[in-house]
């Protein structure tokens, strides 16, 4: 059973305006060029959910049917390999879209690295609002190009770095997250 189709909205979704001030997705998400109106006809339309760490947001071969937008939490998106290995593929911070796919099937699995909340939404769902709100459409393909360099950067890092410069690079992209997201780092060193 996908545990979306059991999770319960948080009580602050009925106080949506004030989830979606605080959502990542609003400083550096899809949601971040969206007026309040805006912002209400998709707090309206999405579901808000909150799920414990370890939850499988979705799994490799699910019917891609949904996109997800993490409110706060990290994700570890994974793929299974022929050997039974898996392999991460990337990790989704606050405001960072999950699920978004022109494919029949998710093509990799999200799972939750620690308890979150997130926004739902139904992909006829989305397509209508970014047919409506041409600047959500424009974030969206944004996005879809910061994802396309990440990963050509990470393509990078896997085929030409020693394992502690793949490291190091990581370790970068976690402070690079956090700078994008307004969030100060957490140590000294990362200044």
């Amino acid at each position: 059973m996908n545990p979306f189709d059991a999770a319960h909205p948080t009580p602050e979704a009925k106080a949506a305006g004030q989830v979606c001030d605080r959502c990542g997705s609003r400083i550096a998400g899809l949601c971040q060029p969206l007026d309040a109106a805006a912002l209400d006809e998709i707090s309206s339309e999405a579901n808000q959910m909150v799920l414990p760490a370890h939850s499988a947001v979705f799994r490799e071969g699910d019917p891609a049917g949904r996109v997800f937008t993490l409110i706060d939490g990290v994700a570890k998106l994974t793929r299974l390999l022929p050997d039974g290995k898996q392999q991460v593929v990337g990790f989704r911070f606050a405001g960072d879209v999950i699920g978004y796919t022109t494919l029949k099937s998710y093509p990799f699995d999200a799972e939750l690295l620690t308890d979150s909340r997130l926004c739902r939404l139904d992909r006829p769902q989305l397509e209508g609002l970014l047919h409506r709100y041409p600047m959500l459409e424009r974030r969206m393909l944004d996005l879809c190009v910061q994802e396309l360099t990440a990963t050509q950067e990470q393509l990078v890092t896997v085929g030409r770095r020693s394992a502690e410069a793949r490291v190091a690079a990581f370790l970068l992209s976690l402070v690079d997250a956090s700078r994008r997201r307004g969030q100060p780092p957490r140590c000294s060193r990362c200044r």
